[in-house]
């Protein structure tokens, strides 16, 4: 039986199943395909786990391939090249010519031992006359069950196929957006993303034979004469699962909860209502228990943790559709926690929350951006145990907003205010005039960030002023607006990159330990922009992930307590909090510039040397 999903004129999505009966028996090699009711042979390509050990889920890879109805059974297989990170080997057979390349994508120093495979074939027809030509590619794989949209399918000898398909996402009440999901499988570490066969006449289905289990991608497709196409999915291993229960992970934040040392990590799942934190036991790597702080938090969108009510404790604060919440931490280990709602309203989505001392007062106060009021507020804390909450509007016309941040823009040494909202495109900041009970001037940086989604602040150029980065959707951009120090700042648009589909969450830090601030992005993949330095920073791009299925939220941190940065995410289709481990290495000894030798007294003549990375030991012998 093949399950298909399909997509009704109403939008509503529905399951129906198709029966296919399998008749045959292995014909040759090591696995067989079972499309059109019959079997073909499958010719082998390469062990996966063989070539790339860290594919310790993927076995045989194999593919049948086929024109005007005729199997072709043999080929003649030639290795064109095979290196540590990249094989490309070919088959040829009379009017037809397979390629297949598999190549590490570079993901920096993140996950180093765990990168993804990208597996491509390229298919040449090397006739006069168009072609329709039919390849099937056989993954054998060691699981008995595969995720897909965060449901468990055990494999069977009943093909269950899978299919992309639109879903729509209630952004605000009356406002949805259609995309595409449900284009990865993911079975023990391991994951299958196909999602860059979308738009070509393919299925994708799994099916146990002869006590074997394995994934199928067909695909049908006409070549012109002398012609080629090409496809390419992503194979790879997923270690640092954080939790895949978390229906619809929108966002995710980490410091040490518990004070013991490590670092935890927090988390909001808006279809499960679910605000969590995830203790980390402290080993290498990490194990995590998942701890509930509130489970019908409303569709929490937004999570931050910091001492709130000043008793010595890491609090948490959290917005969702109706609401802005506080969650006090008792102190216990684990902490318990006793919820107070700091603002309610059941007509206002609550997209983004922050807190710091806004009005210098020594009391943490929040802030909040309201998706469908247009607000941008502030909730003051009287400094009572527990606190009383007072709101103060900073503006009421950023039209959808979706992100606030908070620091000393104009260093004037009070915090201001900084918001990106999605209609017009914004992204302002809020001057803070220093009384008590603040006022705001609302200054513009751009309106030209195509759907505002996050916004942050930094000091990106180091010329001790802060700058701000952005994330907007429908132009796909990363940017950083350059402060030019003035009374009140002006401000320059620059862009990081302009590849980031769909870029929905920016942070900043400094990743590689060179001393500039690099940025971080959560889009159509997980990646970080490394900055080079210069008083106008030049981007290169790396990719941490591209598995992270409608990213919502990323975050970079030590998780693991190397000294490395590490980074996080949350994905919202994957319904997972993953995180991705750094491996970055010490500077190479021949980056190290000797500037002066200083001896010291100590045991076996070590003298301390000067470096351009800080300070490097010797041994003199």
């Amino acid at each position: 039986m093949v399950l298909i999903l399909n997509k009704k004129r109403d939008g509503r999505i529905v399951l129906f199943s198709v029966f296919i009966f399998l008749v045959g028996s292995i014909l040759f090699a090591s696995a067989v395909s079972v499309n059109n009711n019959q079997t073909k042979p499958i010719i082998n390509d390469i062990v996966a786990v063989d070539k790339f050990n860290h594919l310790k889920g993927f076995k045989q890879i194999g593919f049948t391939i086929g024109y005007d109805n005729i199997a072709i059974e043999s080929f003649n297989k030639e290795i064109l090249s095979s290196s540590e990170k990249k094989l490309k080997n070919k088959f040829s057979f009379q009017n037809v010519e397979v390629q297949s390349v598999y190549e590490e994508i570079d993901t920096s120093f993140f996950n180093t031992d765990e990168r993804p495979v990208k597996q491509t074939y390229i298919l040449k027809n090397l006739l006069n006359t168009k072609k329709n030509i039919k390849l099937n590619i056989l993954y054998e794989i060691d699981s008995d069950f595969v995720v897909w949209n965060g449901t468990e399918y055990t494999i069977s000898n009943e093909p269950i196929r899978f299919n992309v398909f639109e879903v729509t996402e209630e952004i605000i009440p009356g406002l949805n957006e259609t995309y595409l999901t449900g284009h990865t499988l993911y079975f023990g570490n391991n994951y299958y993303d196909f999602k860059d066969v979308i738009g070509l006449n393919y299925t994708v289905f799994v099916y146990s034979l002869n006590g074997k289990n394995y994934i199928s991608l067909e695909i049908n497709k006409e070549i012109d004469s002398l012609g080629e196409f090409v496809i390419d999915p992503v194979i790879g291993w997923t270690t640092h699962v954080i939790s895949s229960l978390e229906n619809g992970a929108h966002s995710v934040f980490a410091i040490d909860m518990d004070e013991d040392n490590d670092i935890d990590v927090i988390s909001a799942a808006v279809n499960n209502n679910e605000i969590l934190w995830h203790e980390n036991n402290g080993s290498s790597p990490p194990g995590w228990t998942r701890r509930t702080i509130d489970t019908t938090a409303n569709g929490p969108r937004s999570v931050y943790a910091i001492d709130v009510d000043n008793d010595t404790d890491l609090d948490v604060v959290a917005s969702s559709n109706n609401r802005v919440t506080f969650y006090e931490n008792n102190g216990s280990s684990p902490p318990g926690w006793t919820r107070q709602f700091i603002y309610a309203n059941i007509d206002i989505v609550y997209y983004s929350v922050f807190a710091i001392d806004v009005n210098n007062d020594s009391n943490i106060d929040v802030l909040s951006a309201h998706g469908n009021d247009d607000e941008i507020a502030w909730y003051q804390n009287d400094g009572s145990s527990p606190p009383n909450w007072t709101k103060h509007i900073i503006s009421t016309s950023a039209n959808r907003a979706s992100s606030v941040y908070a620091i000393d823009i104009d260093n004037d040494n009070d915090i201001d205010v900084l918001s990106a909202s999605q209609v017009d495109d914004k992204i302002a900041w809020y001057e803070n005039d220093g009384g008590s009970n603040p006022s705001w001037t609302a200054r513009n940086i751009t309106t030209s960030a195509n759907e505002a989604r996050s916004v942050y602040a930094i000091d990106i150029d180091k010329d001790n002023d802060i700058d701000v980065i952005s994330a907007s959707s429908l132009d796909n951009t990363i940017a950083w607006y350059e402060n030019n120090g003035s009374s009140p700042p002006s401000w320059t648009a620059r862009n990081i990159s302009t590849s980031a589909s769909g870029a929905f969450s920016v942070f900043a830090i400094d990743i590689d330990k060179d001393n500039d601030n690099d940025v971080l992005s959560a889009s159509g993949s997980i990646a970080w922009y490394e900055n080079n330095g210069s008083s106008q920073p030049g981007w290169t791009t790396h990719n941490i992930s591209t598995a992270c299925n409608n990213a919502k939220s990323v975050f970079a941190i030590d998780i693991d307590n190397d000294n490395d940065i590490d980074a996080l995410s949350a994905c919202f289709n994957d319904n997972s909090i993953n995180w991705y481990e750094s491996n970055l290495t010490p500077p190479n000894s021949t980056d190290l510039e000797i500037l002066e030798v200083i001896p010291i007294q100590v045991v076996r003549d070590v003298d301390m040397v000067k470096g351009k990375s800080g300070i490097v030991r010797v041994v003199v012998i």
